[in-house]
């Protein structure tokens, strides 16, 4: 949840309209957030004797030094604050789980580029990516045009692959999808 605020709040009585004019609109009215509306319940009472009693409560994150001050004006005004960590643990430490490796990747459309011309060999697989590419390059060794067609290319060509610098274009885990892909690039 994003929090806005407003600098500087007025709390006399002839600038409170300014803040609600600021804070009211057509178009704002349906995403108003708890704290605009507990603004505008502020806005809109006229003696401290009058007010009513707190419904709801905005939610803010803690930063030290700024949310307690916020908090101790709106509770002056019968406006109960609770405040949420702004930086969690699990934002501070690392990720359990190791990154998936480009070899590792499933349902992904890939290229592998030719190190003699700018052509590059475009493809899509279900599998590992590491597999099909170990696939590939068992078919251009032994030259073996039926399992490949990147080694159709190199036996009629007699050009050079190059292997380090293919890369994973995109994913997609949707068969015809990744068909159209492979096709548009």
């Amino acid at each position: 949840m994003a929090v806005c605020f407003l600098t500087p709040i007025y709390t006399s009585s002839e600038k409170r309209p300014l803040i609600s004019d600021h804070i009211k609109g057509p178009l704002v009215a349906a995403f108003r957030s708890p704290l605009m509306k507990a603004l505008d319940r502020i806005t809109t009472s006229n003696a401290l004797d009058e007010r009513e009693p707190a419904t709801g409560f905005p939610v803010i994150p803690y930063i030290q030094g700024v949310t307690e001050p916020i908090k101790r004006i709106l509770n002056s005004h019968n406006v109960k604050v609770a405040q949420k960590p702004f930086q969690t643990l699990g934002h501070i430490f690392a990720k359990p789980k190791d990154p998936v490796t480009k070899e590792q990747r499933t349902d992904a459309i890939y290229s592998i580029p030719c190190n003699d011309c700018d052509h590059e060999y475009i493809g899509q697989t279900k599998r590992q990516f590491g597999t099909r590419l170990k696939e590939h390059q068992k078919a251009v060794f032994f030259c073996k045009k039926e399992n490949s067609a990147l080694s159709e290319y190199t036996c009629l060509t007699n050009q050079t692959i190059g292997w380090d610098n293919s890369k994973i274009i995109t994913a997609n885990r949707c068969y015809h999808q990744r068909l159209c892909l492979e096709a548009w690039h």
